[in-house]
């Protein structure tokens, strides 16, 4: 499962799936894309596995809308 977001959003969303007992594979986020966060790499929307699951932390409706689309 990917964590698209990684800002502040995005990390309370990982945060909440660990508590969950849920992990993520990644976060996806285009402005982070390269770094590491939370120990997680950060990937670019073209790098994610088609076939994964994902959940959006990412507060901006129009960017969250987007994203879906491009992941969908």
């Amino acid at each position: 499962m990917y964590v698209v977001g990684a800002g502040g959003f995005g990390r309370e969303t990982y945060d909440a799936l660990l508590a969950a007992g849920l992990d993520a594979t990644a976060f996806v986020d285009e402005h982070l894309s390269g770094k590491t966060v939370r120990g997680l790499s950060v990937i670019d929307v073209p790098s994610t596995d088609v076939d994964a699951e994902y959940v959006i932390g990412i507060a901006d409706a129009s960017v969250r809308r987007r994203l879906a689309d491009e992941l969908d």
